[in-house]
């Protein structure tokens, strides 16, 4: 089972009972579980008597852990509830959802693989091409990031970066390939058309 508690006025967890231990909680600090509706003082869930047990000759640890949550083995992330019993303290961010646009990161047109794309191109025909496709990787990697953690303004600033080097990118590719595939052409004809 897994524990949230307020060590030094910040969320921390989730924990287990040990670390719970290691962390120096006190019976007066407050703790969340899945299960729980609000916060609650550790001394009032009897799981976690142990964890303030004194040393005895048997270890802190003595009693068989007990299973008091029927909830214990359902697989449902749970977020802990919010903590507003100190008004001054900011809201803590949910452990369970690491983005910040409701759970869902941004859509957005990801110029990733057309960048990888471009940089190919370029590579083979166009050593500026390379050069654009490359920042175009960069530029298109910060913005998925920033979408990704719900930052919309950011994102759109990187993405519509990312997409300028990797038009840039694949049209300078592109005319690389052309120019290759006609000078390929015009020596073959000039091949074919050699008389001695």
């Amino acid at each position: 089972m897994e524990y949230f508690a307020i060590i030094n006025g910040a969320q921390a967890g989730p924990m287990s009972k040990a670390q719970l231990a290691l962390a120096g909680i006190t019976p007066q600090t407050m703790v969340w579980r899945q299960g729980l509706q609000d916060w609650v003082k550790a001394e009032t869930l009897p799981e976690l008597n142990d964890v303030f047990m004194e040393d005895s000759a048997f270890g802190g640890y003595a009693r068989p852990e007990e299973q008091l949550n029927p909830y214990a083995n359902d697989d449902r992330p749970v977020s802990p509830a919010p903590y507003n019993n100190y008004s001054d303290q900011p809201k803590r961010p949910n452990p369970y959802n690491p983005y910040g646009n409701g759970g869902q990161p941004i859509a957005h047109t990801n110029w990733l693989p057309w960048a990888i794309v471009g940089t190919i191109l370029g590579t083979a025909f166009s050593c500026i091409g390379m050069i654009f496709g490359i920042i175009g990787i960069v530029k298109a990697n910060k913005a998925n990031g920033f979408y990704r953690n719900g930052l919309g303004a950011e994102g759109d600033v990187a993405n519509s970066s990312a997409k300028v080097m990797t038009i840039l990118a694949l049209v300078l590719g592109g005319i690389g390939l052309v120019m290759m595939i006609t000078g390929a052409t015009t020596k073959l004809l000039q091949f074919a058309t050699f008389t001695p």
